[in-house]
């Protein structure tokens, strides 16, 4: 660990766009976080990672072909939100991360939205290679901070 670096409970957080999009049948693994939390865990940090592939308390639900993009991102976030409450204690977590993409930006901004929501005091940061192109859309969100690199030393910080 840093010299001066204090040690914090971290959460990261991967998300898909659609149940179709690999949610409970591992169709996409989110190599990127579980490598950040062993890089920070590797750095003495305390990090649990909520993957919506293996939370044991993920209840899908029912979309319909007829409900917009923003409806079914609405209901997914609702869901995975859920979720990763029963799945970890949200409240203990000093910083949230989450592992944003371009597919997955409605429902990862849905649970960023919700999460804030719930959990003020818990500071909020989204990354990955794609914030970059979405730097417009995110500072308008309730995010505390965006990791435009990599986060490693950014989240040790």
């Amino acid at each position: 660990m840093r010299r001066g670096c204090a040690v914090a409970r971290m959460l990261l957080v991967s998300t898909l766009s659609d149940i179709y999009a690999g949610v409970g049948n591992y169709g996409s693994v989110c190599m990127g976080v579980y490598r950040l939390a062993f890089w920070l865990r590797e750095h003495g940090q305390h990090v649990d990672v909520w993957d919506c592939n293996t939370s044991k308390h993920l209840m899908l639900p029912t979309l319909d072909d007829a409900d917009t993009e923003v409806v079914r991102a609405g209901k997914l976030s609702e869901a995975f939100v859920v979720a990763m409450g029963a799945d970890f204690d949200i409240s203990s977590y000093e910083w949230i991360g989450f592992s944003i993409l371009n597919d997955c930006l409605p429902s990862t901004l849905g649970m960023i939205e919700l999460v804030k929501k719930q959990y003020p005091k818990a500071k909020l940061v989204g990354g990955n290679h794609e914030v970059i192109n979405l730097n417009d859309v995110l500072g308008k969100s309730r995010l505390d901070g965006i990791v435009m690199a990599d986060g490693e030393d950014s989240m040790l910080r």
